[in-house]
């Protein structure tokens, strides 16, 4: 029957795997030639999977645009979001660097405080004790500057400063 053969053409068509120009062409052959009506030439096409075949040229070229329009449109989210993660990385690398320069400045400021009271206090280069203090926590220096004034020796000072190192 021309129905079967329509199926063997469209098969044979499909297992060819032509490009899309060429499936458009066996579709408008057999579309010209086959003399089925259209209702039952698209339940054929439907059941031999070429239902998304174009059946006019300009279909086929507007398919073409919608697949090149997506392509572009893809690439363009791509690069609008890379460039947008840029930015916010960018800010996010700033405000943590600046907490983090401002945390290390207190740190700095509270231990050269405390090396200077070490220094006065047992006669001792701040340059020394400064070294010992870089080792601690920023609540362990408040902690030891209130022990300096208490203690009566540089030896228990870095004793101190040495257990809490650790």
């Amino acid at each position: 029957s021309r129905e079967e053969l329509v199926k063997a053409i469209f098969n044979a068509a499909l297992k060819m795997r032509l490009n899309n120009e060429k499936m458009l062409l066996v579709g408008q052959w057999v579309d010209a030639y086959s003399q089925i009506p259209e209702k039952k030439l698209g339940k054929i096409k439907k059941e031999v999977k070429m239902e998304s075949i174009a059946t006019t040229i300009s279909e086929h070229y507007i398919n073409i645009g919608i697949q090149k329009g997506i392509q572009e449109g893809i690439q363009k989210g791509i690069q609008k979001g890379i460039q947008e993660g840029i930015q916010k990385g960018i800010q996010k690398g700033k405000l943590e660097g600046k907490i983090e320069g401002k945390l290390e400045g207190k740190i700095e400021g509270t231990a050269s405080v405390v090396s200077r009271l070490i220094a006065k206090k047992f006669q001792v280069d701040p340059g020394e004790s400064l070294i010992f203090l870089k080792s601690l926590s920023p609540e362990d220096i408040i902690e030891l500057a209130d022990i300096v004034l208490d203690c009566d020796s540089w030896d228990n000072i870095k004793a101190w400063i040495l257990k809490k190192a650790k």
